[in-house]
């Protein structure tokens, strides 16, 4: 086959944004001979030559067998030979590549998510600490902007818990891009906040969190991310996260610290009984937290109390 065109000389910017993507995919915890297995499958569906010797060579090259290279187009009818990430990762593979002929089915979604979620940390944690977050922020009064990437065919919705326990009927901003701020949408909803002290969370660090930190810092707004309430396919993959945001400027801090910070006074009477039961529902901290009710509130009739049976 002979070459038609460069795209790399024709669309440069377009050839380095394709680079970018497969760079983030190399680093972002993945065996590296996984990746090479999804992306010799999809070129098998595109029917790309040079895309399929290339990758052949490159498993080849990290060990592949040849019998299972000869098998993944039939992957699915090969037994035990590919594992369950493995055959995870060639379903959604699948899918994703022709979304437009079979759109995404719920098994394919849930197969890949079961295997291929947030490794780092403890999920139910990040989850009760994003509710967290939302319900404190709604408590305060604190402008809130929700988004997710590709709702309908790939992330599937915004966490329900968020969307229809504490913001029923809020916007969510659907986008493509890993980075929101490139969202023309999402971009007018921080700006409508009026704010330039931004809070941000996202389920994995090193994108959602990361890059929408790292940007919004590049803007010239001061940024808080919320460390426990993200988490990704690994704490190596995190905690360079972590450290990538810190060293851009970003603040970190904890979903239990950002109340703390709301509150300030547990004598604030109007939002005292919200915490106590967001602490409740999603710490191990809420039962510690009537202390400070009866050391503030009950303390003076307790003494007189012990000192009449003492007497």
């Amino acid at each position: 086959m002979s070459k038609r065109l460069d795209y790399t000389q024709i669309a440069p910017a377009g050839a380095k944004a394709l680079g970018g993507v497969f760079g983030y995919v190399m680093q972002s915890g993945l065996l590296a001979a996984l990746v090479e297995l999804v992306y010799l499958r999809v070129s098998q569906i595109n029917n790309c030559a040079c895309c399929l010797d290339m990758h052949t060579r490159d498993l080849l090259k990290k060990g592949q067998k040849v019998e299972k290279l000869a098998l993944v187009q039939a992957w699915a009818e090969a037994g035990n030979l590919f594992d369950e990430r493995e055959r995870a990762a060639l379903a959604w593979a699948e899918t994703v590549t022709r979304v437009a002929e079979t759109g995404v089915p719920d098994e394919a979604y849930e197969a890949a998510r079961t295997v291929f979620e947030v490794e780092s940390h403890d999920r139910n944690a990040i989850k009760n600490n994003l509710q967290i977050i939302a319900k404190s922020a709604k408590l305060f009064n604190v402008p809130t902007v929700l988004s997710t990437v590709t709702a309908e065919t790939f992330s599937g919705p915004f966490v329900p818990e968020v969307t229809e326990g504490v913001f029923p009927g809020h916007e969510v901003v659907d986008r493509t891009s890993i980075n929101a701020w490139l969202t023309p949408n999402f971009v007018k909803a921080v700006e409508a906040t009026g704010r330039k002290r931004l809070v941000i969370a996202g389920l994995w660090t090193g994108a959602c969190a990361a890059f929408n930190v790292i940007e919004g810092l590049r803007r010239g707004y001061e940024v808080f991310f919320v460390a426990d309430a993200c988490g990704d396919t690994s704490i190596q993959v995190h905690e360079r996260a972590v450290d990538r945001m810190i060293q851009a400027g970003a603040v970190p801090t904890t979903a239990q610290h950002f109340v703390y910070e709301l509150q300030q006074d547990w004598s604030r009477q109007e939002t005292y009984q919200g915490v106590i039961d967001i602490m409740k529902a999603h710490t191990a901290f809420g039962t510690q937290i009537f202390f400070s009710k009866w050391a503030l509130g009950g303390h003076d009739s307790a003494l007189k109390a012990a000192q009449l049976t003492a007497a």
